[in-house]
């Protein structure tokens, strides 16, 4: 099998300090630049230094210097007058860390010394999970390490500034997680020791979930509020709770974590844009929050602050919540879907809502399902196929069309075979087996992770870094 591929990101351009100056007045100034802007398996990282001497000053060495996650140690020594440039090659091993790699170049003639520096970064080469949110991505590598990409106009990846990027970046914090659910505007991740951490919208960087709860898996896919299930099976919600969505019997919000009121014990969380859903040790389904378009699947379009009973005798799997749409799988393999359709996010092939759940239209059977931030749902066959069905525009479906819709699941172009999908507002993800992380559909802030911005790609791509 051939080996991962490591990426290395770069400032490009030419980054200068000021020059050292001589008794004398004589100066030299070295600007630094660092290209191409990433590195891939079998190719090379560039550096090139050139030394601007003055006076009479003689450049007789340049130090390429580099720490971190790549180390670099190289002099060239030198004789000529006037300029010096060096330009440098220097591989990348195979698996290197993921990490900042800080790259120094100086020049000396005696005691006249100048020197310039800027810092690359080594991408991951796999991951374990991945989890689309709104405008953004984030997911794990196998050391536990969560990255996160694309819009950061709300601090959605966690780096302390605002600034979006089309690269992966990892989070500012030291803390390891085993798990992480994007929303609308932030993700919460979970340690192996069951403490959540949030970031996004309100908080710059992680942040621990106040209340001491030891939660056993997360869901954080709803727009402003996320919830979280304990060992026992208790469910507590947190966030905006203007339609009820926090299950506690009110409507007033909590930063704090509250729990999920009617005594029920859950397998299974899905938070929808403004509303919740659990799924019992039976198979039972319980939905409760906003209900404008019968998300809720207790035949009403009437909001509740409590758990409601999903109509019919279904016994299901797993569930994946959207916008204003919900969907379960059952044990034959088959989805079921209600709320919002105008954008056929039910999958029977119609634009009417169902406040109660109505068959997807496949012949398909289905092993899992993922949650939507948006009006789409994506699935997976046993085989690790994928389909997905609704809202088309940006190519977020993955059949390679765009400014259209998929009224039944469509496959996802390629055949590649998936561990897990996830959907965004208008961007899907996948992991496969491998731990290669891919993404479709619109880009326009960076979240399909390939390193650019802009435009939309209607087929899996792997995220920058990896070996497809």
């Amino acid at each position: 099998m051939k080996p991962p591929k490591i990426v290395i990101l770069a400032v490009i351009g030419s980054i200068g300090c000021s020059s050292s100056t001589s008794p004398s007045g004589v100066t030299i100034n070295v600007t630094l630049t660092v290209t191409p802007p990433h590195v891939a398996d079998g190719d090379s990282l560039t550096v090139g230094a050139q030394a601007v001497p003055s006076g009479n000053v003689t450049v007789r060495l340049i130090v390429i210097h580099a720490t971190g996650a790549l180390t670099i140690t190289d002099s060239v020594t030198l004789n000529g007058a006037g300029p010096q440039s060096v330009t440098r090659h220097y591989a990348v091993p195979l698996q290197t860390p993921p990490g900042r790699v800080n790259v120094t170049a100086t020049a000396h003639d005696g005691g006249v010394i100048d020197s310039a520096a800027t810092t690359v970064f080594v991408l991951p080469y796999a991951y374990t999970s991945i989890s689309a949110g709104g405008y953004h991505t984030c997911a794990l590598t196998p050391d536990s390490t969560a990255y996160c990409w694309g819009a950061n106009a709300a601090w959605q990846l966690a780096t302390g500034d605002t600034v979006s990027s089309g690269f992966p970046v990892a989070v500012a914090t030291s803390v390891r997680f085993v798990a992480l659910s994007a929303g609308g505007f932030h993700t919460c991740a979970l340690t192996a020791a069951g403490a959540a951490y949030c970031w996004g919208g309100p908080d710059s960087v992680a942040k621990a979930v106040t209340g001491g709860i030891t939660f056993a898996l997360l869901a954080a896919g709803g727009t402003n509020h996320e919830c979280g299930l304990t060992a026992a099976g208790i469910a507590y919600c947190w966030g905006y709770n203007g339609m009820g969505q926090l299950g506690d019997s009110g409507t007033t919000s909590s930063a704090t974590p509250v729990a999920v009121a009617g005594g029920l014990t859950f397998t299974r969380l899905s938070t929808g844009g403004a509303h919740s859903c659990g799924l019992t040790a039976a198979g039972s389904a319980y939905c409760w929050g906003f209900n404008n378009s019968g998300q809720l699947g207790d035949s009403t379009i009437i909001d509740r602050s409590t758990p409601v009973a999903v109509k019919g005798a279904f016994t299901f799997t797993s569930l994946a919540t959207g916008a204003g749409h919900s969907c379960g799988l059952t044990t034959t393999g088959a989805v079921y879907c209600w709320g919002a359709n105008g954008a056929y996010q039910l999958g029977d092939g119609t634009q009417l809502s169902h406040p109660t759940p109505a068959a997807v239209q496949t012949t398909v059977s289905f092993a899992s399902m993922g949650s939507s931030v948006g009006s789409h749902t994506c699935g997976l066959t046993g085989s690790g196929l994928g389909y997905c069905w609704g809202d088309d525009v940006f190519g977020q479906i993955g059949d390679g069309a765009t400014f259209s819709s998929a009224p039944t699941p469509h496959a996802i172009a390629g055949g590649q075979v998936f561990a897990a999908v996830s959907g965004g507002s208008d961007h899907s993800c996948g992991v496969s087996p491998a731990h290669v992380a891919y993404c479709w559909g619109y880009n326009g802030n960076g979240q399909l992770g390939t390193g650019s911005v802009g435009g939309t790609t209607p087929t899996p791509v792997p995220v920058i870094g990896q070996i497809p």
